[in-house]
């Protein structure tokens, strides 16, 4: 590898796909759109693959490894982050909720507190302070200014506290202790907040709601706010607003699949209502020829079980192994590349041929705009 390239190096191992999250995150509930936090959890969009977010998140860990020891250099204070190597967090509804501290702080006066840590670049540091010192100039002490500057990243406190006082009532948490640190010149800002237990409960009851729900709930933004059109992109954009299916047909965007919410041993499993199994991690990834689309995610009218409509042409979405019995019968795969060429069935020439070559029980690869790419 030449000097030169050596960037071009970084960027390619850094924006390799990440691996997918199989729980829903404790951290997200605060998010204002329940679809959005459906999608992520049920896998409806890619995983994460870009290089300079992936350095962004590597760099606000590290951050927070080092005011964690700055912290522990204070006379008299404890500081714990891992117990037996792992990260201090816990999990509910058979292991589907799932949330991660950064760490349960012990002052001089005995008490103990959740440790939150967080990075931001000098203008929201600067606009997070400003807030912070108008409250103390007006005499406050705690609950200054971090909800108002960030009401998710506040939601996740009250989440999290709320979980630590259910699940481990011993530790005895008395409030949270917040830390934000300045990229940009390393200023550190710090306050003291107070937990609300019915913040907790009704994040908590969000959160039992989203896991339950067998459709994806309305989208909390227009195709014209500012989160749709500059924080997604073609593809997320086009799943979010409901004009496409997700791109690869998987476990947890099937009609047949299930969480099981009810598991005493918190392991996250999903099964299957139509092989009567339970799906591994593994399986889950890959998806199986059977994939039925969950019915809200097809971009067409439902007309009941697994039939559609869609431009005047009613369709069926079926089992790859299943006989085709009706016309416009498709599987999974053929429906996400149809959605992504305007539903053209007149033109559905690949589908046929991909069914001669490989017997039906072969998914076509599903390819963005293919149409449009042919010579």
């Amino acid at each position: 590898m030449s000097i030169e390239s050596i960037m071009e190096g970084v960027d390619e191992q850094m924006g390799k796909p990440m691996s997918r999250r199989g729980y829903l995150g404790g951290s997200s509930l605060g998010k204002e759109c329940p679809r959005q936090l459906w999608l992520d959890w049920r896998w409806c969009n890619a995983p994460l693959a870009d290089a300079r977010l992936a350095r962004i998140f590597a760099l606000g860990h590290q951050l927070e490894d080092n005011i964690a020891e700055f912290i522990r250099k204070s006379p008299k204070v404890r500081l714990i982050t891992h117990e037996r190597g792992e990260q201090i967090g816990g999990s509910f509804f058979g292991g589907h909720l799932r949330y991660h501290i950064d760490g349960l702080l012990t002052g001089a006066d005995g008490k103990t507190y959740l440790w939150e840590c967080k990075t931001a670049n000098n203008r929201r540091f600067n606009r997070l302070n400003k807030l912070g010192t108008q409250a103390r100039e007006a005499g406050e002490t705690k609950n200054l200014a971090y909800s108002e500057w960030d009401e998710t990243y506040s939601m996740q406190v009250h989440f999290y506290g709320g979980a630590l006082k259910e699940q481990y009532p011993e530790e005895n948490i008395h409030g949270a202790y917040i830390t934000v640190y300045d990229k940009n010149t390393s200023a550190i800002y710090s306050e003291q907040m107070d937990l609300d237990e019915i913040i907790y409960n009704q994040l908590k009851d969000k959160a039992w709601w989203l896991l339950n729900l067998k459709e994806p709930p309305q989208a909390a933004y227009s195709k014209s706010a500012f989160q749709v059109k500059n924080f997604m992109d073609d593809e997320e954009r086009g799943i979010y607003l409901g004009e496409l299916t997700p791109l690869n047909p998987l476990c947890r965007t099937c009609k047949f699949s299930r969480p099981n919410l009810s598991d005493k041993q918190k392991r996250g499993q999903w099964g299957c209502t139509r092989t009567k199994t339970i799906i591994n991690h593994k399986q889950q990834l890959k998806g199986c020829l059977d994939h039925e689309w969950i019915p809200g995610l097809v971009p067409a009218k439902h007309l009941g079980n697994n039939k559609y409509e869609k431009n005047d042409v009613v369709f069926y979405n079926v089992g790859a192994s299943n006989p085709m019995t009706e016309e416009h019968s498709y599987t999974s795969s053929e429906i996400a590349y149809l959605c992504r060429n305007d539903f053209n069935f007149e033109d559905n020439d690949k589908i046929t041929d991909a069914r001669k070559l490989f017997d039906v029980k072969q998914q076509l690869e599903v390819t963005k705009n293919d149409n449009n790419n042919e010579d």
